[in-house]
């Protein structure tokens, strides 16, 4: 019986989640690893390294038609992450195509990192030590956490903890969420807001939801005015969610006192963004997830997605439901 082809397209994923791909080899599946982006590839050599596969482990590439016409017989895509924008799941769906993501495997590493960019932003982290390494003793008043009012946009699994972490600190919570549940509020000790409300009404926003259609630009020259001066902007959802000419005016003007972004509408972030230009935005190259053990958990997760499906069962963490 011809072994089922899974292709595993992901930065070093042999090396850094070597438990989950022993668990891809010890079921019998015929797996090959690419470090390749397929975006960035001839569409021959795409074709090539798909044709014929049933499943596969993906990154930000984007699937779609095109990418499913040339794989016929694929029955899962798993993505090695949480975030599905770049999948056309309803072009998936017409295909029975399953897309399963990683649910909630690197939610402490993305909060965790979402506090240190607001620590960061208020301590003036990325100047200060941009002028040490230029060799200048640079001094700024910063500000603390605790006393502050976070304002969380999205509270699924990732919000939820970094609503955790910024209480210890003594900073209070307000958070949006499409569906507020009372127990949630009681839980984790937040107050759930309209989105408008949220926005207008925190030291510090944090934005914990999906680059959808209905998101895109949600933070935008409109909403940013309606922020109280001198607040601070965090984004380590997705880039499409904030347009960033229009946060770097508002932080050069005064109106945001400086930002914390992992996040960008288009990666790698161009050498001439305006965000670069201005020291009280502090830049990471999403990197969120890029813990040891979220790359354990994320690999697990997405390993077991692939699993599920090519053994005939229900995936646990099923993104495209028909």
């Amino acid at each position: 019986m011809q072994k089922q082809k899974v292709l595993v397209c992901v930065s070093r994923f042999e090396e850094r989640c070597a438990e989950a791909r022993e668990r891809l080899l010890a079921a019998g599946l015929d797996v090959t690893f690419t470090e390749k982006k397929l975006r960035e590839l001839p569409a021959e050599e795409v074709r090539d390294l798909i044709a014929g596969i049933d499943a596969a482990i993906v990154g930000m590439d984007p699937w779609g038609e095109e990418m499913f016409a040339m794989a016929p017989q694929l029955k899962v895509i798993s993505r090695f992450g949480v975030g599905v924008d770049t999948i056309d799941l309803e072009g998936a769906r017409r295909r029975r195509i399953y897309v399963t993501n990683a649910a909630g495997s690197n939610a402490q590493a993305v909060a965790e990192l979402a506090v240190f960019l607001m620590l960061g932003a208020l301590r003036h982290g990325g100047e200060l030590s941009h002028a040490m390494t230029e060799g200048r003793w640079l001094r700024r008043m910063g500000g603390e956490l605790s006393g502050k009012t976070v304002g969380l946009i999205g509270f699924g699994e990732i919000g939820r903890r970094t609503a955790e972490l910024v209480r210890a600190f003594g900073a209070e919570v307000i958070a949006y969420k499409r569906s507020p549940a009372p127990e949630l509020a009681g839980k984790y000790g937040v107050t759930f807001l309209s989105r408008e409300e949220v926005m207008e009404n925190c030291d510090i926003l944090s934005l914990h939801i999906p680059g959808t259609p209905d998101n895109y630009h949600m933070v935008n020259r409109e909403t940013l005015n309606r922020m109280r001066r001198g607040a601070i902007l965090i984004n380590t959802g997705r880039g499409s969610l904030v347009d960033e000419s229009a946060l770097a005016e508002a932080v050069s003007s005064g109106q945001l006192a400086g930002a914390g972004l992992d996040v960008f509408e288009a990666e790698p972030l161009a050498a001439d963004s305006p965000l670069r230009k201005n020291p009280h935005i502090f830049l990471l190259p999403h990197t969120g997830g890029e813990t040891e053990e979220a790359y354990r958990q994320i690999g697990l997760g997405a390993v077991q997605g692939v699993l599920e499906v090519l053994s005939g069962k229900e995936p646990s963490h099923w993104v495209n439901r028909w």
